[in-house]
């Protein structure tokens, strides 16, 4: 069994925290056209949820405008807010490479240090806008993406998603969910007539993307409808709740949280657990016998044989994670689900010498943050680009997960 813990005090702060959460919005007209929070929070109240919310979006507002802002760093530094939301000028996201990381990444860096300085457990969260419904006329010939609305929601996609990664932060896919929603109900018009602005069926789409971006569960069900028909509310519910829960990992969405998880291998009455938690900085283990340790990697020497239910806590000071496993002492040493998975590396790569074909990898540092993961192609996994020091390599196979420390 395993549950999800944000505070371990009692369980009413443990409901409370997840029934409530408070955002910032900071953007332009793109947010505040059809009061796009606002909806946000009526969805949540249609959902048991309640969204405490502020904003300072001004009309034409870029990245840059927003990082120097006198009321912007007010609004942010005024409470403890869950999320912050960063929100660029239209245009500014599908921009050339060289012009995002002159005028638009160094701003979302800057906005991103002055929310972490005000609450270093906020996060920030970049809203991914759509592209123009027939391009950008008066930049194509600047810049051929502009040309189309596809070339534009494709350069809108990248920046946005850079810009959460550079900040550990996540992404609301309201282009994705946009672009989606245009190819395959085209009748479900989310423009106003300028082409560029969100009707209401666009606003509504945005606000279902974050949503269920910030609760983390679909708004599938909802009985607010945002003044649509039911059947165009229905259908945005389900591709906002599609878009964003079907690919968490690509939107960064609880990438940061801790992952509590470990291995377990010994014989006799002594074993010897792994901590495989991601982004966890502080432990404390149960072994279900009344004795605990808060070592990150500790071996428990049993006083007598059975079968005992080990608890492991992972705590980052944000977020924190339970999980659970029954250790069999009595079965350690025939362990029905060990793989003999050996690994040699030198400065630049690992060599793996498995029976089981490795389906994935993630290497995990020591402070529990994933470092690299993808999959392995042939039996070499590069490490070249790593920093020196100890890891933990995790490897995906059909008979289960192999945790394997190295050295760099």
């Amino acid at each position: 069994m395993k549950k999800t813990l944000i505070a371990l005090f009692t369980l009413s702060s443990l409901v409370l925290f997840g029934q409530t959460k408070k955002v910032l919005f900071l953007g332009n007209s793109y947010t505040y056209v059809n009061n796009m929070p606002q909806i946000v929070s009526d969805l949540a109240n249609s959902k048991g949820k309640t969204l405490v919310f502020d904003s300072n979006t001004i009309g034409g507002y870029r990245l840059l405008n927003h990082s120097s802002d006198a009321t912007s760093l007010a609004k942010i530094a005024s409470n403890d807010w869950d999320y912050v939301v960063i929100q660029g000028q239209s245009q500014e996201g599908a921009f050339p490479d060289g012009q995002l990381a002159s005028e638009v990444y160094p701003h979302a860096a800057i906005l991103n240090d002055s929310v972490k300085s005000n609450n270093a457990c906020s996060e920030s969260m970049f809203f991914m806008t759509w592209g123009r419904e027939n391009g950008d006329a008066s930049n194509c010939g600047f810049y051929p993406p502009f040309c189309t609305y596809d070339g534009m929601q494709s350069r809108l996609k990248y920046a946005y998603k850079n810009m959460a990664d550079q900040n550990d932060g996540s992404v609301a896919p309201v282009g994705e969910a946009w672009r989606y929603l245009r190819t395959n109900y085209p009748l479900i018009d989310l423009y106003n007539a300028d082409e560029s602005h969100p009707s209401p069926a666009g606003s509504y789409l945005a606000a279902c993307v974050f949503y269920v971006s910030i609760f983390r569960e679909s708004i599938t069900g909802s009985t607010y409808l945002g003044g649509l028909p039911q059947a165009d509310a229905t259908i945005i519910q389900d591709v906002a709740s599609m878009t964003v829960l079907d690919s968490l990992d690509q939107w960064n969405i609880g990438a940061y949280d801790a992952q509590a998880d470990f291995t377990f291998s010994g014989t006799g009455m002594t074993v010897d657990f792994v901590n495989a938690s991601t982004n966890g900085t502080d432990y404390y283990w149960d072994f279900g016998d009344m004795n605990n340790t808060t070592t990150s990697d500790p071996s428990h020497t049993y006083s007598a044989t059975g079968t005992y239910n080990v608890m492991l806590v992972a705590n980052n000071g944000c977020t924190a994670d339970t999980t659970y496993q029954n250790v069999d002492l009595a079965s350690l040493s025939v362990d029905e689900n060990s793989m003999e998975i050996k690994i040699w590396n030198d400065a630049n790569q690992i060599r793996i010498f498995s029976d089981f074909q490795i389906e994935s990898y993630t290497i995990v540092s020591m402070n529990g943050s994933k470092v690299k993961e993808g999959r392995i192609v042939g039996n070499t996994l590069n490490i070249d680009q790593l920093e020196k020091g100890i890891y933990l390599l995790r490897l995906k196979t059909l008979k289960g997960d192999s945790n394997i420390r190295f050295i760099k």
